[in-house]
């Protein structure tokens, strides 16, 4: 498992601490399994790239994120899948 969190300290509401929390639970998920990310403003500022439709080569499973561009090792290579860490094909994903 992987997983994402952002700790209160009483500047924001529960939607936006939630939404800090899923932000970085999806990084957390495109590094790989065991790992587990906390939000600060450098991971809300970085860059995303959107993967729509894509189907793993390895367990098939459907995939529609957006993840951060460090996430990737290098922009525009191969990715891994959140669901079982197989790479997905660069050529479907687009940086929005």
């Amino acid at each position: 498992m992987s997983f994402g969190y952002s700790i209160h300290e009483g500047e924001v509401g529960y939607l936006e601490l939630l939404s800090r929390a899923e932000t970085a639970c999806r990084i957390a998920k495109s590094r790989g399994d065991g790992i587990s990310v906390g939000w600060s403003e450098s991971i809300e500022d970085d860059l995303m790239f959107t993967i729509r439709g894509v189907r793993c080569d390895k367990c098939r499973a459907k995939i529609d994120c957006d993840i951060p561009e460090s996430a990737a090792a290098v922009r525009n290579t191969l990715l891994l899948c959140p669901y079982c860490g197989g790479s997905l094909n660069e050529a479907a994903t687009s940086a929005s």
